[in-house]
């Protein structure tokens, strides 16, 4: 969504309240698609005392795998944002939150893409306790004991030899 920041200054309170819907499922973030529902963004951009601010909020589903046990997981992602703007299209917008406008128009849903990938974690489990998967047989060690036979390091063998007597 483009914000024309010139309907920003002549509206009658000096801003702009927007909600509206993104499809973000084609976006990647680490070998994944997290983003398989709507991401909802809603906020205002506004005139205050000439300085212009955008407040975002955006609600999302998540949808991801446990990092050691490959199960699906989805859980609720929600990000409150708050930007100046900045009407000059070749400042340097290295500020995190600055928000650069080109030709007139503030593009929002590039902020939101880049918002919701910088805050995604990079590994997620699905309880904080996940024993994950056996190495030998990739049996699911949350839902209890492998029947694979563990191997020993052959280094470690002198002490097996000492419990087995």
């Amino acid at each position: 969504m483009k914000i024309s920041l010139n309907r920003v200054r002549d509206s009658k309170n000096g801003e702009i309240a927007f909600s509206y819907d993104i499809d973000f499922r084609d976006v990647k973030c680490s070998f994944d698609q997290p983003f398989q529902s709507p991401v909802h963004v809603s906020g205002k951009v506004f005139d205050h005392a000439e300085i212009m601010e955008a407040e975002l909020l955006i609600d999302t589903e998540v949808k991801t795998s446990c990092a050691r046990c490959a199960k699906e997981i989805q859980f609720p992602h929600s990000l409150k944002l708050n930007y100046l703007v900045s009407e000059d299209e070749h400042s340097d917008a290295a500020e995190e939150n600055i928000l650069c406008a080109e030709n007139g128009e503030l593009d929002i849903d590039e902020a939101v893409k880049s918002a919701l990938l910088l805050s995604m974690d990079m590994v997620y489990l699905c309880r904080d306790d996940c024993k994950g998967l056996c190495p030998g047989c990739g049996a699911d060690l949350n839902e209890g004991p492998c029947s694979c036979k563990k191997e020993i390091d052959p280094r470690l063998s002198v002490l097996r030899d000492l419990l087995e007597k």
